[in-house]
């Protein structure tokens, strides 16, 4: 028996996705994930002077917004052979840090925990599916409360980035050549007690609601097992170059680290509304013959590599 099965749309996360799967006797057999949304940065950018690159870049998301911009800042300090004190390091990281911590709260409760935590049947938890929630009623109770507290937490990271940064998302301080916000006694301590309310918060909270999760969902472990071969590009640059980082890259394949060559990188577009022009420019064209999304396919030395959090902490002994 053959069945297709369509997600249309998956609105949890930045952008609209759409995914279609085609089921043979219970198998999946093929499963196309289509990226519906435009985006045209490669357009938006073209004529526009380099240092702008980190204010329109933060905009391909509200959530993670600043790892675009500082990708950006390191570009450009690396045009003009910038030279940053150790001070605007600091403050560049914990503005940095503060994003990945506030997107690894909404990542786990906004997006994540709808799929195992019955909510209450309030907007927008209408309609929600049930179909394999596993929670006792205690611990079912205990998450959808730190559902809710998750978004304040949240936001004590926002306010921390908005101290040193300007605002948020899209912040104005993290620039090339360094920052633009000097830290202040007041700024240093409100920042202080931020972070001790988020740590508490992910201690008392995350950490042990994770395990929960974890429990309770010990079979996914084994679904969409993938080939072990795992990439990163270093995280948190010191050094007046951002010659250092506190958290190194590397490339991890069957257990063996190589360093990172980023030459091996290369997208293609086979799969994507993009045509190829002979000198190499890319033309949007949404009816191109096979083509089912925006997104190019990212591939390093040919083959497929996972990133993220956990690729982090494998390359670096964790």
């Amino acid at each position: 028996m053959t069945k297709r099965i369509i997600f249309s749309p998956v609105t949890r996360l930045s952008g609209l996705l759409s995914v279609e799967v085609l089921v043979e006797s219970g198998v999946v057999k093929e499963a196309d994930t289509s990226a519906t949304l435009f985006r045209g940065f490669e357009w938006i950018m073209r004529g526009r002077h380099i240092t702008d690159a980190v204010y329109l870049s933060q905009r391909i998301c509200g959530i993670c917004s600043l790892a675009h911009g500082a990708v950006s800042s390191y570009l450009i300090d690396a045009v003009y052979d910038n030279d940053i004190s150790a001070n605007a390091q600091y403050l560049r990281n914990i503005m940095f840090a503060a994003d990945f911590l506030q997107n690894h709260i909404r990542h786990f409760y906004i997006f994540s925990i709808p799929d195992f935590v019955k909510m209450p049947d309030v907007p927008p938890f209408h309609k929600q599916n049930t179909t394999d929630l596993r929670l006792n009623s205690a611990d079912n109770k205990r998450l959808s409360e730190h559902y809710f507290k998750a978004a304040k937490a949240s936001q004590r990271c926002h306010e921390i980035i908005a101290l040193f940064g300007g605002k948020i998302p899209h912040q104005h301080s993290f620039l090339h050549g360094g920052v633009t916000v000097a830290p202040t006694a007041d700024k240093i301590n409100r920042a202080l007690a931020l972070i001790n309310s988020i740590q508490e918060f992910i201690h008392s909270r995350m950490l042990p609601d994770t395990e929960i999760i974890a429990r309770a969902y010990r079979d996914y472990f084994e679904i969409g097992r993938t080939p072990k071969r795992i990439l990163s590009f270093g995280l948190f640059r010191f050094g007046p170059k951002n010659e250092q980082v506190l958290w190194k890259s590397g490339v991890l394949v069957n257990g063996q680290l190589k360093p990172l060559q980023t030459e091996l990188i290369h997208e293609e577009v086979t799969s994507t509304w993009l045509r190829e022009e002979p000198g190499g420019d890319l033309i949007p064209d949404p009816n191109k013959p096979g083509a089912y999304t925006w997104v190019k396919t990212v591939k390093y030395n040919r083959e497929f590599f996972e990133g993220g959090p956990l690729a982090r902490m494998l390359i670096n002994g964790k």
